[in-house]
C-alpha cells in the first residue's frame, strides 16, 4: 500500500489522522509522514494501520519498495537535519528511549518537541536550554516506564 493508497482509504472511512493514530497505536506523525511518501513503515507498524483500517496486511514486494526500505534504514542526523544537535544530546539515545516508551508518551514528546524545536530554530531559545529541555523531557518518559 503506497500512502497516496492510505490516506484515500483513510479519508473513504472517514477518519482523520488522530482518529487513524489512535486506533494503529502510532503516532499521528507516522501517519502524516507515510501518507506524504517520505518514509516506508516497518511492518508491524503496517500491520497496525492495516488492522485500524480494517483491511488484510499484504507484503509488499519489487525494487522500489527494497530501495526505499533501504533508504529507511540509512543513518539519520536527527530530528533536527538543518539544526545540529545540542551539546550533550545523543538523537540516537532518545530514539531508543522513546521506542520504548507508551504510545501516550511518545506523541506527548512530540507535540512539545515541535514546538521547542521551532523556539531554537528562531533563535528564541538557546542550545543549551533546548538541550535541557530534552533531557528533561526523556527523564520524565523514563520515569513513566517503570
Amino acid at each position: 500500500m503506497t500512502g497516496k493508497e492510505l490516506k484515500d482509504l483513510r479519508e473513504q472511512l472517514q477518519l482523520t489522522v488522530k482518529e487513524l493514530a489512535k486506533k494503529a497505536k502510532v503516532t499521528e506523525q507516522s501517519i502524516y509522514t507515510f501518507e506524504a511518501g517520505k518514509s516506508v513503515p516497518r511492518k508491524k507498524t503496517m500491520e497496525q494501520i492495516c488492522e485500524a483500517l480494517g483491511i488484510q496486511y499484504e507484503e509488499p514486494e519489487g525494487e522500489a519498495y527494497q530501495e526505499q526500505v533501504t533508504d529507511r534504514n540509512q543513518p539519520k542526523e536527527g530530528p533536527c537535519p538543518h539544526l545540529p544537535a545540542p551539546e550533550g544530546i545523543d538523537y540516537r539515545e532518545m530514539f531508543e528511549i522513546l521506542g520504548n516508551a507508551s504510545f501516550e508518551a511518545v506523541n506527548e514528546f512530540y507535540k512539545n518537541f515541535r514546538t521547542i524545536k521551532k523556539l531554537r530554530a528562531s533563535g528564541t531559545i538557546s542550545d543549551k536550554v533546548f538541550a535541557v529541555w530534552i533531557e528533561e523531557q526523556l527523564e520524565e518518559v523514563k520515569n513513566e516506564m517503570e
